[in-house]
Parts: C-alpha cells; structure tokens; sequence
C-alpha cells in the first residue's frame, strides 16, 4: 500500500487530464512506482516463508521437512537434523537471489527510476 500511494501525483494527473481512468492510472503509473517496495518486501518474506512452513509441519504433522527434522530428532539421527537445517538453508539462500534476479530484471523493464517520487 505504501508502495501505491507514492505514487508521483503529477504522474497520475497527466493520465487523467488524458482522459485515463483510475484503472489506467494504476497500471501505468500506481503499479511500476511500487515496484520496488513490492519487490523487496517479497525478496525479504520468502526465508520466512520457509521458514514459516517447516514449523507448521514440524509442529502439526510428519510431511515435509519439518517432519523429517522431527522424526530424526526423535531417532537421535542428528547428522540428519543438520543436514534438513542445512538444506532449508540452502533453498533459502537461492530463493532469496533469485528473487533479487527478478527484481532487477523487473526494474530494468521499468527503469531505474521506477518509485522515484522528485517534488
């Protein structure tokens, strides 16, 4: 939302007085100048979503990783627990970069000034 309303107003009302409607000002200009924020907030969230996920299964069932990590707990298989650690590790790390791939992919599509609010 943050990212939405930083919009540059000028830029909002040069579509209007075009006669763009609010739907067009929101996809030419609302969307791209929240880009960055939205980019950067879904970089940040995907090791928590992972996070997240494994504690979910840990706690309510023996699917997944987290149901592995629990099951080898409960064996002392410990070199297994730090091999599920490691791996969640692992994926967390190349998700994160591949999402900063995307990232500046995106802003390169838009521009570097993409969410760049001048007054």
């Amino acid at each position: 939302m943050l990212g939405l309303a930083s919009a540059p107003q000028a830029a909002i009302d040069v579509v209007r007085v075009n006669g763009g409607s609010p739907f067009s000002a929101l996809l030419r200009v609302r969307i791209p100048a929240a880009l960055p924020q939205f980019l950067a907030s879904a970089r940040i969230s995907i090791p928590g979503a992972i996070v997240g996920s494994m504690l979910a299964e840990w706690l309510v069932g023996f699917e997944g990783m987290g149901g592995v990590l629990s099951g080898y707990k409960g064996q002392g298989n410990y070199g297994g627990v730090w091999t599920i650690v490691a791996l969640s590790v692992l994926v967390s790390i190349v998700l994160y970069e591949l999402m900063t791939i995307v990232e500046t992919a995106l802003l390169a599509r838009w521009g570097p000034e993409a969410g760049v609010t001048r007054e």
